[in-house]
């Protein structure tokens, strides 16, 4: 599956785009994201990123560092 790494839509980048799922996947890393400013932003994200019909699956740094790939996997065929 085709990817692009940062890809840009309007004011806002996404980490990956996988254009041919219309799925954008975001990696969360846990100090960052849990900031509260940070948290009223990626709200808007999501809202403008699914305004234009795309699928968004957010993965938190344990998700990606500590499961292996399972947790990623469910994430991904959830979204």
């Amino acid at each position: 599956i085709g990817f692009v790494e940062q890809k840009k839509f309007g004011l806002y980048y996404a980490d990956f785009f996988l254009p041919t799922l219309s799925l954008i996947i975001e990696c969360d890393g846990e100090y960052w994201h849990s900031l509260p400013k940070n948290k009223e932003r990626y709200e808007r994200k999501n809202t403008y990123l699914t305004s234009l019909g795309l699928r968004i699956c957010r993965l938190g740094e344990r998700a990606i560092t500590e499961s292996h790939g399972r947790v990623v996997l469910g994430e991904l065929y959830a979204a």
